[in-house]
């Protein structure tokens, strides 16, 4: 059976950055290592991290002492601040691109726009760019939030970097209708995430059968799965190839596969291996 990998499927930069600090600090240091939250949406690579020494806790509170690794999602600047006067060593991979975003939250915040933040309310990424408002930011998921807001003068608009850049724009456009006083708009979705979906898109439409891999969690993955079964209904969301089913492969001759940018390429192989032995 023929496999086709699409362009830019696997780990992006921010999620390598994150994971290869952890291995390395795992390796190297003496002292307890531990996350706040899950290290990335992919339980292969958790489980891996938790094996190796990983402590993967729920918050701040929950550390006594040791090393505290922010991950590619950031954390809010409170916890942060709060984590060093602890006396907790803080090493910080949050990804470049969440940077700019909590970057520009915190300028317009402080130059008394409402910060508007379109995506999901419990995403880790939007709970750190919310923190960067001073709790003071708006989350909007939907054009119907939009619609319910009870706001005026100056707005600021930054995006979840995983963020639907379809609503996202839906999003916008209900915005410029309410005629605010004054309304910025940075579009901070991840242009290589951009760039993955459309890659997925085009080899989707091309296959009999689109194989989507990622964690079941991961805000990414879950976009890539809806915009391949939009363009290939025989399209299926998958962590790992023991959840092939038989029927999938029923006069199937070419397989697609795409991954979210949590998962790394030995599962990638594994899944593309395990699809040209059927």
């Amino acid at each position: 059976m023929n496999c086709i990998v699409t362009e830019f499927s696997g780990f992006c930069h921010g999620v390598k950055n994150t994971i290869s600090t952890i291995e390395k600090l795992l390796k190297d240091e003496s002292q307890p290592v531990s996350c706040i939250g899950l290290p990335v949406h992919n339980s292969q690579i958790t489980e891996k991290l938790i094996t190796q020494g990983l402590n993967v806790v729920d918050k701040v509170e929950d550390i006594q002492s040791g090393i505290l690794i922010i991950r590619a999602h950031g954390l809010p600047p409170e916890r942060i601040e709060y984590a060093k006067k602890r006396g907790l060593k803080i090493v910080d991979t949050t990804c470049n691109i969440v940077v700019r975003v909590q970057n520009i939250a915190k300028t317009l915040h402080s130059e008394g726009y409402t910060v508007l933040i379109t995506g999901e309310h419990e995403h880790p990424e939007v709970r750190a760019i919310y923190g960067c408002t001073q709790e003071e930011g708006i989350v909007c998921s939907s054009v119907n939030d939009v619609r319910a807001l009870k706001l005026d003068g100056k707005v600021g608009v930054v995006s979840q970097t995983t963020f639907s850049e379809s609503i996202f724009r839906k999003i916008v456009t209900a915005l410029i209708e309410r005629n605010f006083s004054e309304l910025r708009v940075f579009d901070t979705i991840c242009s290589t995430l951009a760039k993955r979906n459309t890659a997925a898109q085009i080899t989707a439409s091309q296959v009999d059968m689109m194989l989507v891999v990622g964690g079941k969690m991961s805000s990414n993955t879950k976009r890539l799965y809806e915009a391949c079964k939009k363009i290939n209904p025989n399209t299926y969301h998958i962590e790992t190839k023991e959840e092939f089913s038989d029927e999938w492969f029923t006069g199937v001759e070419t397989v697609g596969i795409t991954a979210g940018a949590s998962t790394p390429q030995w599962i990638i192989h594994d899944i593309c291996n395990a699809v040209k032995a059927r």
